[in-house]
């Protein structure tokens, strides 16, 4: 079920939003709501992103276990070329 909210914006936020309306031939409610949403998909993907990476460090610091950074730069460089090696582990 929608939920509606009202939202207050200061005159140089209603002008943006009225001139990015306007460019994209949209109500100012359907603007809102896709805007929201980016930015909603962002922020999840974010706390996903982060909630991996304390997930990864926790996992080194309990284990030590790293690939060295010249292990990764030469599998790297060998993209594409004729002599291309395994991802290190």
């Amino acid at each position: 079920m929608a939920e509606a909210l009202t939202l207050e914006f200061d005159e140089e936020t209603s002008a943006r939003l009225e001139l990015a309306r306007r460019r994209r031939e949209v109500s100012l409610e359907d603007l809102v709501r896709d805007a929201l949403a980016d930015f909603l998909e962002r922020e999840e993907a974010s706390t996903n992103e982060f909630a991996e990476d304390n997930a990864r460090w926790a996992e080194y610091k309990t284990t030590g276990r790293s690939i060295p950074n010249d292990d990764v730069i030469r599998w790297l460089r060998s993209f594409g070329t004729d002599d291309e090696v395994p991802c290190p582990q």
